[in-house]
């Protein structure tokens, strides 16, 4: 969710979200660095930084890029231990739908469902006597969804997130001494970035009666729903992993270090640069794009990475790009670094702008749309919470992710 909606001028005709703002503690929730799904979600259930749980993004490798293949991140990835499995320990029943990397699914003291990254032919779902609970034509997110004609989509988008929603309440229902209860709604995410208006980053609310508003009162319909089951003595967190904002554009980075002599391919081509396209003998550097991009240096460069590093800084001035392109060491970003993490990770115009990893016949350095398909907002380090407690353990002032394990260990001490 959106801090500048719900929190905005569209908090009127969001009524139980309106209710629970006029007494519930409410406010800003930081994300991580990365400000993305993965691993933001998963940092907010371990109370670990993205550093600490050696995971920086969507992909993940085991090693350097030229030898390592990028693979898409598991449950099994993360350094850390989730807090279904610290409940599980003191002997709670957990309730778990839908939380980013819990694939593959594994057992606690409760149930669980997993989430979007499960692979398409998965009914991943513990204890298995709950596959009885999803219908035949389960998905775990919308096909292609960048890529979908926008006429349709909404009802499609509101499908799934009503599928999520009516498992969670059954599963509830059917674990009637649970402790913790979690849901996450990937939908909203979808509609951002399928849906997202520019205006809203200068105050305005959603268009009455456009995609993002009817989303908007979908989750809002929902969550009333969801309240009348819970007494009021029960302790409630509503969060967003991250907020959004409008996406401005793309920064084509591995198009700027092949311009800037900085990478060599084995073959000319165009479209998503992967290191296997890369001929690393003869390169410097590599990128990865995303909404925060990664930079690789080549394993052959005699250089320490300290003076590459600062040569590519130097590269940036030198074009006069170096208020526009930040580059950020992961030392910097994490008191403690694990795994595989990049050398360097780019930020562009504050998160406003998209890093792609493509290159095209134009050599363009902006494009203007993302190269993985349509896409109308960026991530926006600043998410939200809505705190209603049921005793004396608040999530505290300027809130990050990581707070909301340690929120969750109190309300079940």
């Amino acid at each position: 969710m959106s801090p500048n909606i719900v929190f905005g001028p569209m908090r009127e005709e969001l009524p139980n979200l309106n209710s629970l703002l006029t007494t519930a503690n409410h406010g800003i929730l930081k994300s991580s660095f990365p400000p993305t799904t993965i691993p933001a979600w998963m940092s907010m259930f371990t109370g670990k930084s993205p550093g600490e749980l050696g995971v920086y993004g969507f992909k993940h490798r085991r090693g350097h890029a030229m030898t390592h293949p990028i693979e898409l991140v598991s449950r099994l990835d993360y350094q850390g231990k989730p807090v279904w499995e610290w409940a599980s320990r003191q002997g709670l029943e957990s309730v778990v739908v839908g939380v980013p990397s819990t694939w593959p699914i594994a057992s606690l003291r409760g149930s669980m469902l997993s989430d979007f990254t499960t692979p398409p032919d998965q009914r991943a779902v513990y204890p298995d006597a709950y596959r009885r609970l999803l219908p035949e034509d389960w998905s775990w997110d919308l096909s292609d969804w960048r890529n979908q004609p926008r006429e349709k989509i909404l009802d499609d988008l509101i499908a799934l997130s009503r599928r999520y929603w009516t498992v969670f309440q059954s599963m509830l229902a059917d674990c009637p001494n649970w402790s913790l209860s979690i849901l996450v709604d990937i939908g909203m995410d979808r509609a951002h970035h399928l849906f997202w208006e520019d205006a809203i980053d200068a105050g305005a609310a959603p268009k009455s009666g456009g995609p993002l508003w009817k989303f908007y009162k979908f989750i809002d319909e929902e969550i009333g729903k969801f309240l009348m089951t819970l007494d009021d003595d029960i302790s409630l967190l509503i969060v967003s992993d991250h907020g959004a904002q409008a996406m401005r554009g793309s920064f084509a980075l591995n198009q700027w270090l092949l311009q800037e002599g900085l990478l060599c391919l084995r073959h000319r081509r165009t479209g998503v640069i992967r290191a296997q396209d890369v001929d690393w003998e003869k390169s410097i550097w590599w990128g990865e794009g995303g909404y925060v991009g990664k930079l690789h240096i080549s394993p052959f460069v005699s250089k320490s990475p300290e003076i590459l590093v600062e040569e590519l800084r130097e590269h940036l001035q030198a074009q006069c790009l170096d208020r526009t392109v930040k580059l950020l060491e992961p030392s910097e970003v994490y008191p403690e670094v694990r795994g595989y993490p990049p050398t360097l990770f780019v930020s562009v115009s504050d998160l406003s702008i998209r890093c792609i990893g493509s290159i095209s016949a134009k050599g363009t350095l902006w494009p203007k749309d993302n190269d993985l398909g349509a896409d109308a907002a960026n991530h926006h380090p600043d998410g939200l919470f809505i705190e209603r407690s049921s005793n004396a353990h608040p999530l505290g002032d300027k809130p990050q992710l990581q707070d909301v394990f340690g929120w969750i260990c109190r309300q079940l001490a």
